[in-house]
């Protein structure tokens, strides 16, 4: 038998006038649709919410909309065999109502087991459109091992290709430094695809930062990547056919620590603790980072 497709999200989990389908509670009165109000402090967050960043910006736009217009949509929440509340939806809105000083809240409780539970949180949030590429590849991710779903079982279901859910979940490769930066806007999902084609994770954090700091541009990195790591691969071909003995591990690392700072080709031939550096360049402004690496400054 196949697996059931996702969830419809909220507009599938909270009850039309049909009891049946919310969990009665003795100390909280249904309204015909089986919502009921419960205290604010007793709702704790869902252990499967894969959204880690909330902006505060929208989050007080949100409380200011809430107090005016009230709340129209109820969270959506299990009860707990300690007489807490765990979230399945709607956390910006509990936040929302927490910033306003609310005790409680109107609330749909729902019957769910954990299986259930997992697919509502992450079904929730990748129907929005406010996830940063990180929380989204990890609510990929959870589907896949969670749920046991294939990257072209979960882009059917949810309509995306499967190309996407792929590329997604290779974000997670990277180092959690650059993974901070691309939660908090600072690197694009365009950006952490590419610098994931260094080898090293230290040359993945440098260049990151270069970003960053620089402002280069995707179609800039690209060209960065492609001139740090052709040096690499063409060395790797003399090597095979000529059998050269591999260059020290330590005069190696050096060479990629400057490739990933300066962004152009460079070269060490060590000859016993002498030799030679070839720094390419291939403009001006590559001779200026230079400069600026060095703490060299024109007159």
């Amino acid at each position: 038998m196949g697996r059931k497709a996702l969830g419809r999200g909220l507009s599938g989990l909270i009850p039309q006038g049909n009891k049946e389908s919310a969990v009665a509670v003795a100390d909280a009165p249904q309204d015909e649709n089986g919502v009921v109000e419960l205290p604010v402090g007793r709702i704790v967050a869902s252990r499967w919410q894969p959204r880690a960043h909330f902006n505060d910006q929208k989050l007080a736009a949100l409380a200011d909309s809430i107090r005016e217009q009230g709340l129209v949509q109820p969270v959506v929440v299990r009860k707990k065999d300690n007489g807490e509340y765990e979230l399945i939806a709607g956390e910006r809105r509990l936040r929302a109502v927490t910033m306003l000083g609310w005790e409680t809240v109107r609330a749909c409780l729902l019957d769910a087991g954990d299986e259930r539970m997992r697919e509502l949180a992450l079904v929730e949030n990748l129907q929005r459109d406010d996830l940063n590429a990180i929380e989204t590849a990890v609510s990929y991710d959870m589907l896949q091992r969670e749920e046991g779903l294939t990257h072209e079982q979960i882009a059917a279901r949810l309509g995306v290709s499967r190309a996407s859910i792929t590329n997604f979940i290779r974000l997670l490769k990277l180092p959690e430094e650059v993974k901070q930066m691309v939660a908090e806007g600072e690197l694009s999902a365009g950006h952490a695809r590419t610098i994931l084609a260094l080898g090293d994770a230290m040359s993945q954090i440098d260049l990151a930062k270069k970003v960053v700091r620089e402002k280069i541009p995707v179609q800039e990195l690209e060209k960065i990547v492609k001139r740090i790591n052709t040096p690499a691969a063409a060395r790797k071909e003399k090597l095979t056919k000529t059998s050269v003995v591999s260059k020290d591990p330590y005069v190696a690392d050096i060479e990629n620590k400057l490739r990933s700072k300066l962004g152009v080709k460079v070269d060490i031939n060590d000859q016993g603790g002498k030799g030679k550096i070839e720094i390419e360049y291939y403009s001006y402004d590559d001779i200026n980072r230079l400069f600026e690496y060095l703490g060299i400054f024109g007159d």
